[in-house]
Formats: C-alpha cells, sequence, structure tokens
C-alpha cells in the first residue's frame, strides 16, 4: 500500500522517540477521524517483507513495543486492538482510507519530515483504520524501523463506538469481545472486588469487636476473682487475729489472776 503520510525518525530509535513519535501523531489522526484504531505490528518490511533480513526486533521487544503503543492511545482515550504478525503478504484493502507511513531513512540523504495527506473516496462502508507498525532496513544499513498507519477519513460521528475483538489484546479478553465489553467486564469484576474486600473488612471488624469484649469480659471477671480472693484474705486475718487475741486474753486470767482460795489461806 502506497503511504501519502511520510515522517521520518532515525536509525534504531528507542522508545523514547518511538512513543515520543507515536503520541504526536496517532491522537492527531484520532481526532481527525475515526475513534477506532487497529494495529497490526510485525517486525517484518510491510511491503517486501522480510526476504534481506530485515528482522530488527525480537518477539520481545515486538511486545514492548505494543505495549507503548496501546498504553500511549489508551492514555489518549482511543480504543484500540493490537494484533501480531508475520508480514503483509496479504495486505487489507479499505474502500474509504488515508495513509500514513513513518520510516526510519536508510540512504546517505539527510533525513527529511515530509507530511501530505490524501484521500480516497468510494461506497459508503463501516469506518475502519488500521495501523501497522513493522521494523526494517536495507542489506547494506543498520536496522530502522518503519510505521505504516491508515485511517478512514468518514466522519467520526458515523464510526461505531466499539470495536472487534483482538487476537492479542488486554490479558483475560475473550474472543470476539470488544474494548468496551471488556473495559465493562472489568469494571464489574472491580465493582465484586471492592464488594467482597468491604463485606471482609466488615467481617474482620466483627471479629475483632468481639475479641475487644471477650477481652474485656476476661479482665472484669478476673478483676472480680482478685477481688474476691482479696476479701476472704482479709476475713482470714481479722478471724485469726481475733482469735489469737482471745487466746491470750485466756493465758492472762489463768496465770495471772489470784483465786478465792489463794486469798482464804494463810501461810504456815
Amino acid at each position: 500500500m502506497k503511504s501519502t503520510y511520510d515522517v521520518e525518525l532515525e536509525d534504531e530509535c528507542d522508545d523514547a522517540t518511538y512513543l515520543k513519535e507515536l503520541s504526536k501523531w496517532v491522537p492527531h489522526l484520532f481526532h481527525l477521524h475515526e475513534p477506532g484504531v487497529v494495529f497490526f505490528q510485525s517486525g517484518v518490511d510491510a511491503l517486501k517483507e522480510d526476504k534481506f533480513g530485515r528482522l530488527a526486533l525480537t518477539r520481545e521487544g515486538l511486545l514492548r513495543r505494543n505495549n507503548i503503543v496501546y498504553s500511549a492511545c489508551i492514555a489518549a482515550g482511543i480504543p484500540l486492538v493490537i494484533t501480531m504478525g508475520g508480514g503483509y503478504s496479504n495486505p487489507i484493502d479499505l474502500p474509504r482510507q488515508q495513509q500514513c507511513h513513518f520510516s526510519s531513512a536508510t540512504s546517505a540523504v539527510p533525513h527529511q519530515q515530509q507530511c501530505h495527506v490524501s484521500n480516497i473516496a468510494t461506497s459508503a462502508v463501516p469506518c475502519q483504520q488500521q495501523c501497522h507498525i513493522s521494523n526494517s532496513a536495507t542489506s547494506a544499513t543498520v536496522p530502522c524501523q518503519q510505521y505504516h498507519v491508515n485511517s478512514a477519513t468518514v466522519p467520526r460521528q458515523q464510526c461505531p463506538a466499539t470495536m472487534t475483538g483482538s487476537v492479542m489484546g488486554m490479558p483475560g479478553q475473550l474472543a470476539n469481545e470488544s474494548i468496551a465489553e471488556y473495559r465493562q467486564r472489568f469494571k464489574t469484576q472491580l465493582a465484586l472486588i471492592a464488594a467482597e474486600e468491604q463485606r471482609q473488612l466488615a467481617a474482620e471488624a466483627v471479629r475483632l469487636q468481639a475479641e475487644a469484649a471477650a477481652t474485656a469480659e476476661k479482665q472484669r471477671l478476673q478483676a472480680e476473682a482478685d477481688a474476691d480472693t482479696q476479701a476472704r484474705r482479709k476475713e482470714a486475718q481479722d478471724l485469726l487475729q481475733r482469735h489469737e487475741a482471745t487466746s491470750i486474753e485466756k493465758l492472762k486470767f489463768w496465770h495471772f489472776e489470784p483465786t478465792e482460795e489463794h486469798d482464804d489461806t494463810t501461810p504456815e
């Protein structure tokens, strides 16, 4: 597919440069055209496939770039469907399209930035937007990156609000499930999780309250038992003291008080 948007990037551009250009152009196209963006990501040149070993990123690198694309567009409020591919030998034909091409310069010509727009108007069809992200380089140069973006020029109000399911979307996303449906299901799950969390917190609060009440009751009973023990000990001490006092009085009476017999007798 011929590109009508050309923005050149440096060879072997890093993730920061990649994200900067992506955040600059993709939201711009989104606001101009339709709200749905479909990314077909590959490490193979979109036009010439990989005949000369142009694969510049590993699968892990492509997945990392895939996540960068997804995060940037979600942050801009753009619904996405992201798929992985091994090449573009069967390019998708869009009845109504606008094409954008982001590539790295591979010749000795100084880097230039070009940008122009052309529209191809045909019969009315459902809105689509395709974004092809690939990495390539010629056999005589270092690896570079190419970004192919095709967006429909149908006005936004005519575009569908939801997108079709993705081959490689978000974790847990079902087949043929739109981003909107996935988001709603995710929100429902979050609501259930929040409700369960509140239930567990309430149950934990009740358990802690019951433990506190049991501890207080145990302390009260222990205090009562201690007070009763002290009272019994004091009562026993008082009883012992009274008994000792009585015994002493009796001893004094028998050993020190004179009897009448002693008074009547006279010494010899």
